[in-house]
């Protein structure tokens, strides 16, 4: 009985101690596999967290989505989110009711803070990155003109406003100084006049521009001065030599361009319509050495009463007048002085040839806009006399070397006489006279021009 219980015990024990054995086993494996791989563990979080086991929020994605917004609360919110440190606002931040609408997709935080950098820059308002703390303040705009430079530039053949203008296209921020807006002007009275001391708007308009100085950006400095030495180049000008000539009209003559015509054809053999000349019905284009030759022969013939000669350079699309005539000097309105007086005043009248031309070269050919006037006093019922008039106004293309003769400008005179007996009126008659302006007209390049 003994020695069985004795190899009951003996049984018992063994079987714990195996028990325990592999248990000791299992845990010192479990504990050998735990030293293995916790290391790698630690420093992968470590790596990834930043600090020792305990999670990033900084890392997380998130996205913002705010509509009309107060840019303090949005700065509220990102630092809530992503920054854990403080936070001072200026005071002058505070008092800004600028709202901002924003949207993005699921970022990080170093993602957004770019963003949310934008979006305060545009309201001027920026973060100052100190050691402990931000501040969010107010950064003071930035001035566009930085960088930008001057021009100076003295024309040397064209109008310095012309050039001004045409360098336009080429300029999107800067301006030229002659283009400044001055300040507004009080309009004066008649009796009153704005005092020139060189500031108000009437003397800025008023001075002439000698020199043009533009301000801008770099770019825009560099195109306007290739502009302006490519524009400032010698205005051409063309040599106007005309003869004015007034046609007096018999009863078998026709117009006076078609005397010219016949005249030349008998004088000179010249036929229109063939290769010496041309028509075009009221002009006359007649292939001459010179306008001198047929001047000569318009004044032999005594149908055609000399009227002038001028003879002008003009330049390119300038308008050249010349007039020939006399001034007389009439009375005009009544005006009242500063007592309440009344007084006289006097006008000038103007009557006699007028003629206006305006050249406009093309190359080979030049383009001119002529204008023609006829006017002579007239008696009026008044007492005074009155100014009868007539204007014609056409356009042609010229060629140098041609001499054209231009018509059309006709008018009629009635001179009226009495017959009388011994102080008595016993008859009156009345004789028309037709007249007619003729105009020889030629244009040369200007050999003299720069």
């Amino acid at each position: 009985m003994t020695r069985r219980s004795e190899f009951s015990v003996c049984g018992l024990l063994r079987s714990l101690w195996r028990t325990f054995s592999v248990w000791v086993f299992v845990g010192f494996a479990v504990l050998l596999l735990y030293a293995l791989l916790t290391p790698a563990h630690a420093a992968d979080l470590a790596q990834r967290t930043g600090r020792a086991g305990v999670p990033d929020a900084t890392k997380e994605k998130f996205s913002l989505l705010f509509d009309k917004l107060p840019l303090q609360q949005l700065v509220m919110v990102f630092y809530d989110q992503c920054e854990k440190k403080g936070l001072v606002f200026d005071p002058a931040v505070n008092k800004l009711d600028e709202v901002i609408t924003l949207k993005t997709p699921e970022l990080t935080c170093a993602q957004t803070r770019p963003i949310l950098l934008d979006a305060l820059a545009r309201a001027g308002v920026g973060i100052e990155f100190r050691s402990g703390y931000d501040v969010v303040r107010q950064v003071a705009a930035k001035d566009e003109r930085d960088g930008w430079r001057e021009v100076i530039y003295r024309p040397r053949f064209r109008d310095a406003v012309d050039l001004a203008e045409q360098a336009q296209i080429a300029i999107r921020k800067g301006s030229f100084a002659h283009q400044r807006r001055g300040p507004q002007v009080q309009v004066a009275s008649p009796t009153e006049q704005v005092p020139e001391a060189g500031g108000n708007g009437a003397s800025i308009t008023a001075k002439p521009v000698d020199k043009l100085l533009f301000f801008g950006p770099e770019s825009e400095c560099k195109a306007v001065e290739s502009l302006l030495a490519r524009l400032d180049v010698p205005n051409p000008q063309v040599e106007l030599k005309a003869g004015i000539y007034e046609f007096q009209r018999g009863k078998a003559d026709g117009s006076g361009i078609t005397a010219v015509v016949k005249l030349f054809s008998d004088r000179l053999g010249i036929s229109v319509n063939g290769g010496a000349g041309s028509s075009t019905g009221s002009s006359v284009k007649l292939t001459l050495p010179n306008i001198d030759a047929a001047l000569s022969l318009l004044d032999s013939d005594s149908r055609f009463r000399y009227v002038a000669r001028p003879k002008v350079l003009a330049k390119d699309g300038e308008q050249v007048r010349f007039f020939a005539g006399e001034d007389l000097r009439v009375a005009g309105s009544i005006v009242l002085d500063r007592n309440g007086n009344p007084i006289q005043s006097k006008e000038t009248l103007s009557a006699g040839v007028t003629l206006e031309a305006t050249p406009h070269v093309r190359g080979e050919v030049v383009d001119v806009v002529l204008y023609q006037a006829v006017s002579n006093f007239v008696s009026s019922s008044a007492g005074d006399p009155s100014v009868l008039k007539r204007d014609l106004r056409s356009r042609l293309v010229m060629q140098p070397g041609a001499v054209y003769v231009i018509g059309g400008l006709q008018s009629t005179r009635r001179t009226q006489g009495r017959q009388r007996f011994f102080g008595f009126q016993v008859g009156a008659d009345a004789q028309d006279s037709e007249t007619e302006i003729v105009l020889l007209l030629a244009v040369a390049p200007d050999q003299t021009a720069l």
